[in-house]
């Protein structure tokens, strides 16, 4: 089974940066490096789309704005069996966002056998920043450990 780890994101939008800042953390991890697939992508649809019929399993990181959070928690969503909160979509800074892809790949029947998605309650997304949150960083260390936890519970 092919398997990846998307960071979706812009390191040059403050929090937007969540994804690729994650993934690059979890470079440092083996355990994770040998089963998976680790990717960074701006977010675009064509993008997205591709990795539904690339891969069998997918975890996707991505910020976002989610009601009544503070920054750095995240939300982990399953697309396969719950949808996708709309507010999400409007939140998303990508011009198609994560949301309409899924959905998009949904009715094309694209979607891989595993689908996960944790999106990162993010603060500022100022064009021209390049560093997260305090918080942010504090979180991409709590779904590095998180990571590790599931990945060898399949051991």
């Amino acid at each position: 089974m092919k398997a990846a780890i998307v960071g979706i994101g812009n390191s040059f939008r403050g929090d937007d940066g969540v994804g690729p800042a994650l993934i690059e953390a979890l470079k440092q991890e083996a355990d994770i490096v040998d089963k998976n697939e680790l990717l960074i992508l701006r977010g675009e649809l064509t993008e997205i789309l591709d990795l539904f019929s690339r891969f069998d399993e997918l975890t996707i990181v991505d910020a976002g704005l989610i009601s009544n959070s503070c920054v750095g928690e995240f939300l982990y969503l399953n697309p396969l069996l719950e949808e996708i909160p709309k507010a999400f979509s409007q939140a998303s800074t990508h011009s198609f966002g994560l949301r309409e892809a899924i959905e998009m790949g949904r009715i094309l029947d694209l979607l891989p056998k595993k689908l996960n998605l944790i999106i990162v309650n993010g603060g500022t997304f100022e064009t021209g920043s390049c560093e997260l949150s305090a918080e942010l960083t504090k979180s991409i260390n709590l779904i590095v450990q998180n990571f590790k936890k599931e990945i060898l519970s399949y051991a």
